[in-house]
């Protein structure tokens, strides 16, 4: 995370992120219709998460405060299939998604206060659905605004 004020009105905020996690899935051997057992088989899954997240916020006056946000993350899956300690499949699939806010917010007074935000945010679908773990992650796209009032007793 990286903090800087070059002005008493001005802050702005970026993080970086990564993490990694290893599963993995082992599934004993299975009866098929002709009675015969087949061998166990062990999928392997690696899922790395990557992100970057940046904000603004400017405060031209002590009751007004404007803020923008822009974040990134990016997906990734990869799993390997073996029977017996054997590799038989290597297959990687990947995703992104990003958000771009843009917000204000006004002080009445000491007590009341009001708030807007815009969020406009976009998902890509997997890269190859048949990798994903879990659920796959499925392309789309939206936007949503929401606004607040508070009364404060101080």
């Amino acid at each position: 995370n990286w903090n800087y004020t070059p002005t008493g009105i001005t802050t702005y905020t970026l993080s970086a992120a990564r993490s990694t996690n290893d599963d993995n899935v082992a599934t004993e051997g299975v009866k098929n219709q002709a009675g015969a057992i087949s061998p166990r088989q062990d999928s392997a899954y690696v899922n790395i998460t990557s992100s970057i997240d940046g904000t603004m916020r400017w405060v031209p006056f002590a009751k007004l405060g404007f803020n923008a946000g822009l974040a990134w993350y990016h997906y990734a899956v990869s799993r390997k299939d073996s029977i017996v300690g054997q590799v038989y499949s290597d297959e990687k699939s990947s995703s992104e998604y990003s958000v771009l806010s843009l917000g204000a917010d006004y002080a009445f007074s000491r007590s009341i206060a009001t708030a807007c935000t815009y969020q406009y945010y976009k998902q890509t679908g997997e890269s190859n659905p048949n990798v994903s773990y879990g659920n796959p992650r499925v392309r789309y796209q939206g936007s949503q605004v929401g606004c607040s009032a508070s009364f404060k007793i101080d």
